[in-house]
């Protein structure tokens, strides 16, 4: 019995304000089995299922996968190329405007990614840098990475958004406001992960994107 995972997923269908019923509606997870495994009884629950709770729930499978397996007494885990140890991070949806949706020419929108810390080290005093139009200087390259070549047509009101300090497991929202070229065409903006010290946190690691095809109408 895992009653570290049981408490979790409760806790975390409480945030999402997802009853019993909304869960196996939203993961499509058999009735017997989603009561299994929120009664704590994992032992032969599949992986594959534990993929689909955590899409249900909002997180990424890591989390449930550190309950699932009990890694209390296991080596922490570390994003392969973090530049801190125990630092690791998940993406976990795009909130909206999904890679390659429509929007129009010059039309300001919102794109928003959620998040997780994965890892064991608290966020403080983190942001997200726009690769696109950043001057290099701002920000150091690490070895390696050429700097920025060219403007790739998303015009961000800003060009670095501040991470709230957040714990290992929580998950956050990252919202950046775009407007669009004036004239059709297939556009993405490119978001890297930097410390208090502007250093990148994860060097070689896929930052956030936001592809776009700008239409006439």
């Amino acid at each position: 019995m895992s009653t570290e995972l049981k408490t979790y997923i409760k806790q975390r269908c409480s945030e999402l304000g997802l009853s019993e019923r909304g869960l196996q509606r939203e993961s499509g997870i058999a009735r017997d089995t989603l009561l299994k495994i929120l009664d704590g009884h994992t032992k032969h629950a599949r992986l594959s299922t534990m993929v689909i709770l955590a899409r249900a729930l909002k997180i990424h499978p890591f989390t449930l996968f550190r309950y699932f397996l009990n890694q209390t007494d296991l080596p922490k885990y570390t994003t392969t190329d973090a530049l801190h140890k125990f630092d690791a991070t998940g993406f976990i949806a795009d909130v909206t405007y999904p890679d390659n949706c429509e929007v129009r020419v010059n039309e300001t929108f919102t794109k928003i990614w959620a998040i997780q810390n994965i890892g064991s080290v608290e966020w403080i005093g983190r942001k997200f840098v726009c690769m696109d139009t950043q001057p290099t200087g701002d920000f150091n390259l690490p070895e390696g990475i050429a700097p920025p070549s060219e403007f790739r047509g998303l015009k961000p009101t800003m060009h670095n958004v501040p991470i709230p300090n957040i714990s290992a497991g929580e998950i956050i929202e990252i919202e950046v406001e775009f407007t669009a070229p004036f004239y059709p065409c297939h556009v993405m903006s490119y978001w890297k992960m930097v410390d208090a010290e502007n250093n990148f946190c994860f060097p070689q690691s896929e930052g956030l994107s936001c592809i776009v095809n700008v239409l006439a109408i």
